[in-house]
C-alpha cells in the first residue's frame, strides 16, 4: 500500500485484485520486503512484492502482486 500511495501521490486506493505465492518457509529473519510499483492505464497502480529472509541466505519466501484503483 505504501509503495502504491507514494507512486500515485494519494492514499485513496482500493484493491482490485491481488495474488500471493508462498515460496518457502521463513526461518530466521530479519525479513525484508522489496517492492516495485508501476502506474497503469485507467487510474490503476500495480505493485509487485518479494519477501526475503535475510538471515537465511537472502532466500525468497513470499511473492505477491496487487492492482489498486485510484478512487475519488
Amino acid at each position: 500500500m505504501d509503495a502504491a500511495a507514494e507512486l500515485a501521490g494519494t492514499d485513496r486506493l482500493q484493491v482490485q485484485t491481488w495474488h500471493v505465492m508462498f515460496l518457502a518457509r521463513g526461518k530466521i529473519g530479519p525479513f525484508r520486503v522489496d517492492t516495485d510499483a508501476v502506474l497503469g492505464a485507467g487510474g490503476r497502480v500495480g505493485v509487485r512484492m518479494l519477501m526475503i529472509d535475510e538471515g537465511n541466505d537472502n532466500r525468497a519466501v513470499t511473492s505477491g502482486s496487487v492492482v489498486f484503483a485510484i478512487v475519488g
